[in-house]
């Protein structure tokens, strides 16, 4: 019997979860949240996520908290879009993220969380190093790195200095976009697709050297949202910080 590598496995579980974002009906899941498929749905997704990530699994766990019918509907219907968004977002930075390292990752000796990196290892010029797949603070907002990338969701950009305020005003853009794009007329897979190159534009702007052929490929795709009520301004205005990015 052939053992699974454990990349192998990671990409099992990406699909896995890849399969379960295309089932999802969020129509279904905030009007029938104790219907046996809408909790064996959830039950799958948190199964999966367990495996994947526990950052994520805390996640998701916290946020099938709020599908409850002992909430009104709208409140529901906010809430499951909000599990859709994030799911859509995990799909498309976990299908990003290169888990050969898991493979042969035995050259460098694990560091405790928090502790000093010594001569010749990670963290070891006087900084903190933290050996993590999924790195989330949370007080003024939550950053969430996986694979590099930086996701910072709505109104989550307050006291972050090295961030500007320029760069913080466009991802409160694109959190706004996203919303938008959400409660659109588009389909459900084109909602899936535009959420996620709009989420990886977030994440490219964030980084210090943003990956130019990525980005420009990305808000290519997202040009078609300006179609739908109200995200053509906000392209506009996110444009102002992307488009320098691809000179």
């Amino acid at each position: 019997m052939t053992t699974m590598k454990p990349s192998e496995r990671k990409l099992q579980l990406v699909e896995e979860l890849a399969s379960l974002c295309e089932k999802l009906d969020v129509t279904r899941l905030y009007g029938f949240p104790r219907q046996k498929d809408t909790q064996e749905w959830l039950a799958n997704v948190a199964s999966v996520l367990k495996n994947l990530d526990d950052s994520d699994y805390q996640e998701i766990v916290r946020l099938s908290k709020t599908i409850t019918p002992t909430e009104n509907r709208i409140q529901r219907k906010s809430a499951a879009y909000e599990i859709f968004n994030f799911l859509t977002r995990k799909v498309a930075e976990w299908k990003r993220y290169d888990f050969s390292s898991l493979d042969n990752d035995k050259s460098t000796p694990k560091l405790a969380f928090g502790e000093p990196g010594r001569a010749g290892q990670p963290g070891g010029g006087g900084s903190i190093f933290i050996q993590a797949e999924n790195f989330t603070m949370n007080g003024g907002g939550r950053i969430s790195a996986d694979g590099g990338d930086y996701v910072i969701r709505q109104n989550e950009l307050n006291n972050f200095g090295t961030i500007n305020q320029t760069v913080t005003e466009t991802i409160n853009n694109i959190t706004k976009l996203t919303h938008v794009v959400s409660q659109s007329e588009l389909g459900e897979t084109e909602k899936r697709q535009l959420i996620g190159d709009i989420e990886t534009i977030k994440a490219q702007i964030i980084k210090p050297a943003p990956d130019k052929s990525i980005l420009q490929k990305v808000w290519n795709s997202v040009q078609i949202a300006s179609t739908i009520g109200g995200a053509a301004q906000l392209l506009g205005l996110i444009g102002q910080v992307v488009l320098p990015l691809l000179k």
